[in-house]
C-alpha cells in the first residue's frame, strides 16, 4: 500500500473512532443490571448530571459520575505501546475512565472503578426487594478494613454460579449498604459499603475487589450536588507487578475548577516517592496524553489553582504500595460461606 493511501485510510479510521465515541461525559445508560438471586433486574436509572441529585436505583455508580472525576474517551494517534498499562498517565486514565455500559461492555474491564460501581451498584434495589427486615444489627464487611454499619434488612445468596451477601437500612433519604459479590467463576471477589443522601447529595463509599493477578481499591467521600470531594483514596495492586496509589481532593466538574491528586507508582523513578499533579476538572484522555510524571511537583510546586486542596491532600494518608490495605487472596476477606464474601449476620 503506498503510503498516501495509507494515510487517508488511517484518516478514515480515526473519523469513524471519533464518531463512535462521541458521548457526553453524562450519557444516560439503559442498560439491565444482573439481580442477585434472581438473575434479573433493572439497575436502569441514570443520573441528572445537571447538579441535581441522584434518583436511580443504581445511585452509588451515578453518584460517583457525579461527584469523583470521570475522564472523557477522546482519540489518540500514540503509537500502542506509549499509551497503555504502565505508564502512569494512562494507569490514571483507565482507573477513572468514565465507563457507560451500552458503549463500552467489553472495551473496558476491571480495575476501572464506574465499571465495578455499575456492576455492584445495581445489586442494591434485587437485594432491597428481596431482603429480610430484621433488628437493627451491626454488621463487620468481609473486607475487615472498611469497618462495620448498622443495617435492618439483611441477604445472603449463595447461588450455584454466585455469592452475594446484602445489608440495607434507609432512613428518610440516607441509604446505607453492604453488597458483596462474586464473579468469573467465583475468581472475583467485591465489597462495597456505602452510604448516599438522597436529598443531600452526600456520599461515602468504599469499594474493594481482587481479580486473577489484580485487586483494587477506591474510598471517597463527597457531594455529587456540589461536584467535589473531600477526599479520595485509589490503589491499583499487581503483586507481580505494577502498583500505583492515589490520593486526592477538589472538584469533579465546573468551569474553571481544579482537582488535586498526590500519586506514586512502584515503576516510575519520578514516583518512586509520592508527586502531585493539579488537574482542571474537565480533564480528559488528551489532557493525560500530554501530561508524563515529570508534570509532577512537591508540595510547595503545587499550581496556585490547587493551592486550596493541597494541606488536606498532603495530609492523607496513602495506601501503601506494598498492598497491605487490599485483598490480594480469598484469605483476606473474613466473611461467611464457601468463599469468605457473604454476611457474618449472627
Amino acid at each position: 500500500m503506498k503510503l498516501e493511501k495509507f494515510g487517508s485510510c488511517l484518516l478514515v479510521l480515526v473519523l469513524a473512532t471519533v464518531l463512535a465515541f462521541s458521548c457526553s461525559k453524562k450519557d444516560d445508560d439503559d442498560d439491565e443490571a444482573t439481580d442477585p438471586g434472581t438473575g434479573t433486574g433493572s439497575g436502569t436509572g441514570t443520573g441528572t448530571g445537571t447538579g441535581g441529585t441522584t434518583t436511580s436505583d443504581n445511585f452509588f455508580y451515578d453518584a460517583a459520575l457525579n461527584t469523583i472525576p470521570a475522564l472523557e474517551t477522546s482519540v489518540s494517534l500514540r503509537l500502542i505501546e506509549e499509551w497503555s498499562f504502565g505508564n502512569v498517565m494512562y494507569e490514571v486514565f483507565d482507573l477513572f475512565q468514565e465507563y457507560v455500559n451500552e458503549r463500552d461492555e467489553g472495551k473496558i474491564g476491571l480495575p476501572n472503578i464506574f465499571k465495578s460501581l455499575h456492576q455492584t451498584g445495581s445489586f442494591y434495589e434485587g437485594a432491597k426487594s428481596r431482603c429480610e427486615t430484621v433488628e437493627d444489627i451491626e454488621i463487620t464487611s468481609p473486607f475487615a478494613d472498611q469497618g462495620s454499619g448498622t443495617y435492618n434488612c439483611v441477604l445472603n445468596d449463595e447461588e450455584a454460579d454466585s455469592h452475594h451477601g446484602n445489608a440495607i437500612k434507609e432512613v428518610g433519604s440516607k441509604k446505607d449498604a453492604i453488597l458483596t459479590w462474586t464473579a468469573s467463576s467465583f475468581s472475583e471477589l467485591g465489597v462495597v459499603k456505602g452510604s448516599y443522601d438522597e436529598t443531600e447529595g452526600d456520599i461515602t463509599l468504599d469499594l474493594t475487589g481482587m481479580s486473577t493477578g489484580f485487586s483494587w481499591r477506591l474510598a471517597f467521600s463527597g457531594n455529587e450536588k456540589d461536584k467535589f470531594f473531600e477526599s479520595l483514596h485509589m490503589m491499583k495492586y499487581t503483586p507481580s507487578g505494577y502498583k500505583i496509589s492515589i490520593v486526592g481532593k477538589g472538584y469533579a466538574e465546573g468551569e474553571s475548577k481544579y482537582f488535586l491528586f498526590k500519586i506514586m507508582d512502584s515503576e516510575t523513578t519520578e514516583l518512586s516517592t509520592a508527586k502531585y499533579f493539579c488537574f482542571s476538572a474537565d480533564a480528559s484522555e488528551t489532557t493525560l496524553q500530554g501530561m508524563s510524571p515529570a508534570d509532577g511537583t512537591d508540595l510547595d510546586g503545587v499550581s496556585a489553582n490547587c493551592a486550596d486542596y493541597k494541606t488536606d491532600v498532603a495530609a492523607m494518608t496513602m495506601y501503601p504500595i506494598d498492598g497491605s490495605k487490599l485483598p490480594s487472596e480469598q484469605a483476606d476477606f473474613t466473611g461467611t460461606g464457601t468463599y469468605n464474601i457473604l454476611l457474618d449476620l449472627e
